[in-house]
C-alpha cells in the first residue's frame, strides 16, 4: 500500500471510533450505558461518551405513555358485578430499574406487570365500596385511592404512575335490568 492509501485508512478509522464513541441523549430520554452487558451507568441528557465495541447504550422513552386494559369484572362490596373499564398514564423515571425488572427494557413486559396490578388493585378498591359509592359515590375520592395504592407498586417497575382513569363501569346484564325495573 502507498503512503496517501494507508492514511486514508487511518483517518477513516479515527472516524468511526470517535463517532461510535459519541451518545446523544434528547431531553424527553431515558438511557443507561452497558459495559459488557452488564450495568455501568445512567446518562443524563445531552452529549455522552462510550468506548466502541465495549459499551452499549440502550435508550427509552420518557415521555407520558398511556395503557388502555381491557375491561374486567370485578365485584362490588355487595357482591353485584360489574364491567369496569379503565386506563393508566405512566413514566419511566428510573431507567436502571426498569431494565432491570422489565427482562432488559422489554415494554411488553413491563405493560403486562402494570396491567396485572391495575387489575388488582381495581377489584380491591371497588370490593370496599357498594354500588351506590362506585355509581354516584366519591368517584375522585376512588380515583386517587387507585392511583396511590398503584403508585406504590409501580416503583419497583421504574416508573411513576401521573394518572388512573375509570372510563366506564356497566352492570352485568341481570343487574342492569334489575336497576332500569327501581328507575321505573
Amino acid at each position: 500500500m502507498n503512503r496517501s492509501t494507508l492514511t486514508t485508512l487511518l483517518v477513516l478509522l479515527l472516524i468511526t471510533a470517535i463517532a461510535q464513541s459519541v451518545v446523544i441523549v434528547r431531553d424527553t430520554e431515558k438511557a443507561i450505558l452497558l459495559k459488557l452487558g452488564a450495568f455501568e451507568r445512567t446518562l443524563d441528557p445531552g452529549l455522552n461518551f462510550k468506548v466502541p465495541f465495549i459499551d452499549n447504550v440502550i435508550k427509552f422513552e420518557g415521555r407520558l405513555r398511556s395503557l388502555d386494559t381491557p375491561p374486567d369484572r370485578v365485584l362490588s362490596n355487595e357482591s353485584k358485578p360489574l364491567n369496569v373499564d379503565a386506563f393508566v398514564k405512566y413514566m419511566i423515571v428510573d431507567a436502571e430499574t426498569y431494565y432491570t425488572a422489565t427482562n432488559g427494557g422489554q415494554t411488553r413486559v413491563a405493560e403486562d406487570t402494570l396491567q396485572r396490578r391495575v387489575k388488582d388493585k381495581i377489584r380491591n378498591e371497588f370490593g370496599k365500596r357498594t354500588l351506590q359509592e362506585v355509581v354516584s359515590g366519591d368517584r375522585d375520592g376512588l380515583m386517587d385511592a387507585l392511583k396511590s395504592s398503584l403508585g406504590e407498586d409501580a416503583g419497583e417497575l421504574g416508573v411513576q404512575i401521573v394518572d388512573f382513569r375509570v372510563k366506564r363501569i356497566d352492570f352485568e346484564r341481570e343487574l342492569r335490568t334489575s336497576v332500569f325495573e327501581r328507575m321505573k
